[in-house]
């Protein structure tokens, strides 16, 4: 493991159900904290990591940064804002970010967090993760009339609903790349990685990943993204529950083939009662086929 510590070694020695995270441990602690509470050890596999942008990247970001003012600013993710706030850090001389546009959307409680954290104010929040049901909601709040600007910040890859769909609405939309995802671990980390304590949950790169799934050692999943999940179903076979953080998720679950619940909603609370309820689901109804089985004997 990358990470490894006391705690976890205790808990394995005990036999304790094993979730693997999709998630890295700088944005895990709340998590971590409530499935030990509900007597589950995680093992967090972030799969991705982001990386800033650097060379001709930067400078491409940073001129759409800078070529505003505009309309709306989109984020769709917490790395978007970290993301933003690194370029504009870096910019010669500073760039506010906080003046880049009159009107912030976000997609999820998490970025608007991420947001408000980085001093962007009050910032909307769309009330659907789909790119395409937040492209409806911001042609409600733009109006009838075309031609707003719109700077969509992003990251490498992106999927590109939300861009398109503004542009055939006839608004002028910009891309900004402000960090880019790479395989679990990157060499300059968009966030610092915590320095791991006695407490800290064991953290795994793919090939470990792989060996988790194939050999038995985790009992359920949560998957905090569809790309995530998708990474993680092309390392192996998924038998075990997966709790997807939402619909998109969910839809690649179903594609997959992948027995899963979708989490009643994104805070830690509630992915972590997830998913002791699908193992209490699983454990009871393990226990009613080895009744069954003991009648017929």
């Amino acid at each position: 493991p990358l990470y490894s510590s006391a705690a976890s070694d205790v808990y394995k020695r005990q036999g304790t159900p094993r979730v693997l995270v999709t998630r890295g441990p700088e944005r895990a602690g709340p998590l971590v904290d409530l499935l030990r509470e509900y007597g589950v050890e995680p093992v967090l596999s972030p799969l991705h990591e982001a990386r800033p942008v650097s060379g001709d990247g930067f400078k491409i970001a940073l001129e759409s940064i800078t070529g505003g003012p505009y309309d709306v600013l989109t984020l769709t993710s917490a790395n978007g804002v970290w993301g933003l706030v690194d370029v504009c850090r870096r910019a010669p001389g500073g760039t506010d970010f906080r003046e880049i546009a009159g009107s912030v959307w976000c997609v999820g409680p998490a970025t608007r967090t991420a947001a408000i954290e980085a001093g962007l104010g009050e910032p909307r929040t769309a009330s659907t993760h789909r790119g395409q049901g937040m492209v409806a909601e911001l042609k409600q709040f733009l109006g009838e009339e075309p031609g707003r600007s719109i700077l969509c910040v992003q990251g490498r890859p992106a999927r590109p609903e939300l861009g398109d769909g503004l542009r055939a609405a006839g608004h002028h939309v910009t891309d900004a790349v402000v960090y880019e995802r790479r395989p679990y671990p990157v060499d300059t980390p968009l966030i610092p990685r915590p320095e791991p304590t006695a407490e800290s949950p064991i953290v795994v790169g793919r090939s470990e990943t792989a060996d988790y799934v194939a050999n038995g050692m985790i009992s359920a999943v949560i998957a905090t993204s569809p790309k995530l999940l998708e990474a993680l179903c092309s390392l192996g076979n998924l038998t075990v529950p997966v709790v997807c953080i939402g619909a998109t998720t969910a839809a690649v679950a179903k594609k997959r083939g992948v027995n899963f619940v979708t989490s009643q909603g994104t805070k830690p609370e509630d992915l972590a009662r997830s998913v002791a309820e699908i193992l209490s689901l699983e454990h009871n109804e393990r226990s009613r086929r080895e009744s069954s089985d003991e009648r017929e004997v």
